[in-house]
């Protein structure tokens, strides 16, 4: 089959040296070749997405549609040539149907599931209630605005306890960023060394168990 546009001539000669020939013209419509890319990951537990795009080797017409593992044809993309995935692992695959003759090209992608491991820091001095610069609340370090929805998105449970020098437990939250605020039974513990354990589990889907002492230092009233 000719893959070149232009005329093409053939000739014939048959068993009594008969000849005779014609001509065609040969117009090569391309094929819309797609490409998505290579196999990659992300961490969709931490609430993150990843966007396949359809790549094209020709400018042709025709109609995108989409599917993945999880039954999933809607691209979640105002644009039809994106593909934005939430969960992982899964296959994305791509369509593409020419409109001038029909022809379907088909490609697709793994994304696998990964996610870095979410380090929790725990201080070691807690100034409830102080005036002057220090932890005022008794909270992972290192929390900012710019992160913190990030570590929050990336710990699936926690579980904090604090405990006086005595045995007592002060304190306990299941909350997934642990904030106490130096207050026992509505009233402010006294300053002293207290005893912590945190466990939790994050996107990675490792669990971590921590403990350590705090030095309380109460200003108030």
């Amino acid at each position: 089959m000719p893959t070149q546009n232009g005329w093409y001539v053939i000739n014939v000669t048959d068993q009594y040296n008969c000849k005779g020939l014609d001509s065609v013209l040969n117009v090569v419509i391309p094929v819309p070749n797609i490409s998505l890319g290579d196999d990659t990951t992300f961490c969709s537990l931490g609430q993150d997405s990843y966007t396949v795009r359809m790549e094209f080797t020709q400018n042709i017409a025709g109609v995108i549609q989409w599917e993945d593992n999880f039954g999933n044809t809607d691209n979640n993309n105002a644009n039809d040539s994106l593909f934005t995935a939430t969960y992982a692992p899964t296959t994305v695959t791509g369509i593409f149907t020419d409109n001038a003759t029909g022809c379907v090209h088909i490609d697709s992608v793994f994304l696998d599931e990964y996610c870095e491991p979410t380090v929790v820091d725990i201080p070691n001095i807690f100034i409830p209630g102080g005036t002057s610069d220090g932890n005022f609340t008794f909270r992972p370090v290192d929390l900012t605005d710019d992160n913190f929805v990030d570590v929050v998105n990336n710990i699936i449970w926690s579980n904090f306890e604090v405990y006086n020098r005595w045995g007592l437990k002060v304190f306990q939250s299941t909350d997934l960023i642990p904030n106490w605020d130096g207050m026992y039974e509505n009233r402010p513990v006294a300053s002293g060394t207290y005893y912590w354990i945190y466990s939790y589990k994050d996107s990675s889907r490792k669990e971590y168990s921590k403990n350590g002492f705090v030095q309380v230092i109460q200003q108030r009233d």
